[in-house]
């Protein structure tokens, strides 16, 4: 099966590659579709503070992660499973879940032709 996911909304395509963990990058949802308009901030990954963020922490659908960038400097990283990735898509925009359910759907598709 193909390792990334090709997620297209509101005119734009972006690919979510799986890390490493086998877990896609939450922050790159929000940066591609998301971040333009949210000058504050507030629907980033780590602003995600719910009753469902923290049962999927639980059953580790959902982690945060830390990489260096340099010996200066460490970036923090919220990372999802599929299950973790739908339920942030969905706290971000009810259309947007639309578009990563559609990017899942013919990922499978894919795998089985």
């Amino acid at each position: 099966m193909n390792k990334q996911l090709t997620v297209t909304f509101n005119n734009k395509t972006i690919e979510l590659p799986l890390t490493p963990y086998g877990m896609y990058d939450l922050n790159d949802l929000w940066r591609a579709f998301i971040a333009p308009h949210d000058l504050k901030g507030n629907k980033r990954p780590s602003e995600w503070r719910n009753k469902q963020r923290d049962e999927l922490n639980i059953t580790d659908d959902v982690m945060v992660t830390k990489y260096v960038v340099s010996k200066e400097r460490v970036n923090w990283t919220t990372l999802g499973t599929k299950k973790g990735l739908l339920c942030y898509a969905a706290w971000l925009n009810s259309d947007l879940l639309m578009a990563v359910v559609e990017a899942f759907d013919k990922m499978n598709i894919e795998s089985v032709t």
